[in-house]
């Protein structure tokens, strides 16, 4: 097979740092600002970001399948990055707005806006996730196209994380309100995740053969064919572990990644500076080790690579539940663990995901890249919007008050449980669903000689 070059790796990885900086930015901080800017409460707030993600899981089932069966003069999945890496900007500036109303106006507000976002975000996400798998068919070369990407998602996670705090803050020392500059700040990332998209389809369209002499054609798409479509990839055997292996982890990692701002600010009463220059950490943490997860990965193979860092780091996490996170060098010995558990899985699962494609075709004769990832994709969302809910439930039994300079004991008790316990409960369930997923190295190799071979026969 051939082998990608620099510049093709290079040239796929602006995108990831597109989709990185803003779903980090709503991951992390939106949670926080619903319930400490916009003034929602916390049980409402998790309900708008649970909301959100449903309909991102919708939209992302929607835009699987159309990338995969639109036919245009440009091909089929470019088109879409371009539209919706424009729309992206509008969105995440219209998200962290704050808004005065009564509360049911903001709450329906905020639902609409969380919808549009996640519209604009999963009409680039989605193609561009799929066009990995047409990138290259190569077993350790995806890996290396992923390892790529992971450096520029951490890289662009490492912004979502670092500048929001000290934007804000900086913002404000210069007059701003917490509003106005929570809005600027949104609007300055989303504008560079447009730009990282937009950079991303100049490497991509050469991979992305017009399918068309017309601006358009769709003669199969329709609701039954799309609903046929997903049924036949949810009965895929390798396709049912992963999705479990994902709804887990991401419910650790929607917990996690939420919680650490809550633990930091009022457990911790860390200053915006020092929140910043954690999180930087957590993010240079995951850049640094993304080479050895790579050789990992080659002296193993993907599923046992992410099973084992995974499984270290909920146990690590575990312990730290047990012993208390103390400012200083235990603190940011947890900061580091948690980069880890963060990028082992955004840098090995989509590779994973890239070999059920081949899978698919080998059962069934289709390329359905789209509709695969998107599958993925909806289990990402979904639990993604489960585990915010969860944490929000969970702030509200314990008493949090968002308007509180401090939190009652309680609520810090279980604040410190959701960046400890409770997300390592999740990645031990990741693990375990993981290790039931039947696609190694091998059985990879061999579904590729069958492809050829029955390509070769076609052929002949």
């Amino acid at each position: 097979m051939k082998k990608l070059s620099m510049r093709d790796m290079i040239g796929y990885g602006p995108a990831a740092l597109g989709d990185a900086v803003v779903y980090s930015l709503v991951s992390t901080f939106l949670l926080f600002f619903l319930t400490t800017v916009a003034d929602i409460r916390p049980a409402a707030a998790g309900a708008i970001v649970a909301i959100g993600s449903i309909s991102a899981a919708f939209f992302n089932g929607i835009m699987g399948y159309i990338s995969d069966n639109v036919r245009t003069r440009w091909g089929r999945r470019v088109p879409f990055m371009v539209v919706f890496g424009i729309t992206i900007f509008f969105a995440a500036t219209l998200l962290f707005t704050a808004i005065g109303a009564p509360m049911l106006i903001k709450i329906v507000y905020y639902v609409f806006m969380v919808i549009l976002f996640y519209m604009s975000y999963t009409g680039f996400f989605v193609p561009w996730f799929a066009m990995g798998a047409e990138f290259t068919q190569d077993y350790q070369e995806r890996t290396k196209l992923r390892s790529y990407s992971a450096v520029f998602e951490m890289t662009g996670s490492l912004l979502a994380m670092v500048v929001p705090s000290s934007m804000v803050g900086a913002l404000q020392a210069h007059g701003f309100s917490p509003s106005m500059a929570w809005m600027i700040t949104a609007a300055s990332l989303g504008l560079l995740s447009s730009a990282c998209v937009l950079v991303t389809v100049l490497t991509a369209r050469k991979y992305d053969k017009p399918q068309t002499t017309r601006i358009i054609e769709a003669p199969s798409i329709s609701v039954k064919n799309m609903l046929l479509q997903y049924w036949d990839v949810l009965k895929l055997g390798p396709i049912k572990p992963l999705l479990f292996s994902s709804l887990f982890f991401l419910i650790a990692y929607s917990i996690l990644i939420s919680d650490i701002i809550y633990f930091l600010t009022f457990n911790l009463t860390k200053s915006a500076d020092e929140i910043s220059a954690l999180l930087f950490l957590r993010c240079a943490a995951g850049i640094v080790i993304i080479p050895l997860i790579n050789w990992l990965c080659r002296i193993t193979d993907k599923r046992m690579c992410l099973m084992m860092v995974q499984f270290l780091c909920a146990i690590i996490i575990s312990i730290f539940g047990l012993t208390g996170i103390a400012d200083g060098t235990v603190l940011y010995i947890y900061v580091f663990f948690m980069g880890v558990s963060t990028v082992v899985y955004w840098q090995v699962m989509p590779a994973i995901i890239y070999d059920v494609c081949e899978y698919d075709q080998l059962e069934t004769g289709q390329l359905r890249q789209g509709t695969i990832v998107s599958v993925q994709g909806l289990v990402e969302f979904i639990s993604t919007g489960v585990g915010t809910q969860i944490l929000g439930i969970i702030l509200q039994l314990a008493g949090f008050n968002g308007q509180a300079p401090a939190q009652s004991e309680t609520a810090q008790i279980w604040i410190q449980h959701c960046v400890t316990f409770v997300p390592a409960f999740f990645l031990i369930l990741s693990c375990i669903a993981l290790w039931k997923y039947p696609i190694t190295r091998s059985v990879y190799q061999g579904i590729i000689r069958k492809l050829e071979e029955k390509q070769n026969k076609s052929g002949s």
